[in-house]
């Protein structure tokens, strides 16, 4: 995310020593960024309990279950690109 002219990258996407989390830098972030999701809702929706997950949270969870939190991303791409309209 760009502010003030420099990239912030949220601590969830980092190992402790710094480095990129490639996991879920590749994996979550950047399919639900291509689908327009606003990067603070993306960070929320990362470190939140989410109902697809039973509660779990998806950045956390991604370690130990990757299909499956993938699958919640897929779900979660779906919703972004067809929102259901009233």
């Amino acid at each position: 995310m760009e502010v003030k002219g420099k990239t912030l990258v949220p601590a969830i996407q980092l190992f402790a020593d710094g480095q990129l989390d490639e996991l879920v830098s590749e994996h979550l972030v950047k399919p639900l960024l291509s689908t327009g999701m606003e990067p603070w809702s993306l960070w929320s929706w990362l470190t939140s309990p989410t109902g697809l997950l039973s509660g779990e949270f998806p950045a956390e969870a991604v370690v130990i279950d990757q299909k499956r939190v993938l699958r919640t991303v897929e779900r979660q791409v779906a919703d972004l690109e067809f929102p259901v309209r009233v």
